[in-house]
């Protein structure tokens, strides 16, 4: 139904002139509590009526997930075409440092910050990829984490330090919009569908990355981060520095979750551990985890 709309999506992007926004948080809304009630066809249905109005010229925004829950593969790049690097951004593993250096790359001069400007925003209206047709000459790479440990730093960040409960819309009154860990991980399905922002932290991997590790001529492991900076400087000929962002909030560490919360969490992420095995793997997890208690 939508396949007209896409195939002359990406063209219209970059055609597009600024427009005013019509409201579409009630329908995103609507679409994320079906997907976490388990009502996939519905909120497909859902998300295809954002996509549709998007496509026609109705929005200049669209949510991220809404390709991948109609079926539809989406690459989320920011580029550095000077020197034919493309980025592929995940929540919560770095993506703000390395947002700023490939900005800082492609510009030759660090992306302005004062004010209320924000990397993010600068970025986000340049749109999603449906294809990596075309990047063969590009340097496709990501960074990727371990799915628990990327989970704990999202809920310190996310939750505790910035608060993004305190906009959730339609979260059930008897629970707190500020819950302690393992409150928060008993109920995630139902925080999920309340707030995009903790959806999009606190999504699997495996989503952004499309289940394909091998469409990437590099994946590197939030440890090693300092091999990918020294990668680009070798690459760009110059020097490549990613500075720290994102780290307000409280410590929390695997000791701070409850047994049943870590099998919860095992549950939740298990396509990521299969997909990310040669990284990141349950029994190293559960090992850190019986170690950390």
């Amino acid at each position: 139904m939508l396949k007209g709309s896409w195939n002359n999506l990406l063209k219209f992007r970059e055609s597009a002139k600024p427009r005013k926004s019509k409201p579409q948080s009630k329908l995103i809304s609507i679409a994320r509590k079906l997907h976490y009630a388990h009502k996939e066809a519905e909120a497909r249905a859902v998300y295809e009526k954002i996509i549709e109005s998007y496509s026609r010229g109705d929005d200049d925004s669209l949510p991220l997930i809404a390709p991948y829950r109609t079926g539809i593969e989406f690459w989320n790049l920011r580029f550095s075409h000077q020197h034919k690097l493309a980025y592929l951004t995940i929540p919560k593993n770095a993506c703000t440092s390395i947002s700023n250096s490939i900005y800082e790359l492609e510009f030759n001069h660090p992306f302005d910050s004062s004010g209320d400007k924000y990397i993010h925003q600068f970025y986000r209206p340049k749109g999603v990829q449906l294809s990596l047709d075309g990047l063969d000459d590009y340097y496709k790479f990501a960074v990727i984490r371990d799915p628990i440990k990327r989970f704990l730093s999202a809920y310190r960040n996310r939750v505790i330090f910035r608060g993004d409960l305190e906009s959730a819309i339609g979260l059930n009154k008897e629970l707190p919009i500020s819950p302690s860990l393992n409150v928060f991980v008993v109920h995630l399905p139902t925080y999920l569908a309340a707030s995009q922002q903790l959806e999009l932290h606190m999504m699997p991997q495996r989503v952004y990355l499309n289940g394909k590790l091998d469409a990437f001529d590099g994946i590197f492991p939030l440890e090693n981060i300092s091999e990918l900076a020294a990668k680009l400087s070798l690459m760009t000929k110059c020097e490549v520095k990613f500075g720290r962002y994102q780290t307000g909030g409280p410590a929390v560490s695997l000791s701070d979750l409850s047994a049943d919360s870590f099998e919860r969490l095992l549950d939740y992420y298990d396509q990521d551990y299969e997909l990310l095995q040669g990284y990141y793997t349950r029994s190293a997890i559960k090992s850190q985890f019986a170690a950390a208690k």
